[in-house]
């Protein structure tokens, strides 16, 4: 088992959508939010905790929902 990367072994399948249309499909979001930092607007962490904020949005899990964060959309997660 691994503990870092994209096979990280509690690693999920997300879809998201960046501000331009664009698809991408990652196994591991933190991963692939540092990996490719020139997409996002902000830190690793502030990227992420955006698109968690979008999941629990989605999910009711929030009393003030969003579900966009600068631009980006989450589509899925498994």
């Amino acid at each position: 088992m691994e503990h870092y990367g994209e096979k990280h072994v509690n690693a999920k399948y997300w879809r998201i959508q960046a501000p331009d249309g664009k698809i991408y499909d990652c196994q591991n979001l933190l991963y692939f939010i540092k990996q490719n930092p020139d997409l996002f607007d902000g830190t690793p962490k502030q990227a992420f905790d955006g698109f968690a904020k979008i999941k629990a949005s989605i999910q009711g899990k929030r009393k003030n929902p969003c579900y966009t964060w600068k631009g980006w959309r989450l589509i899925s997660w498994e």
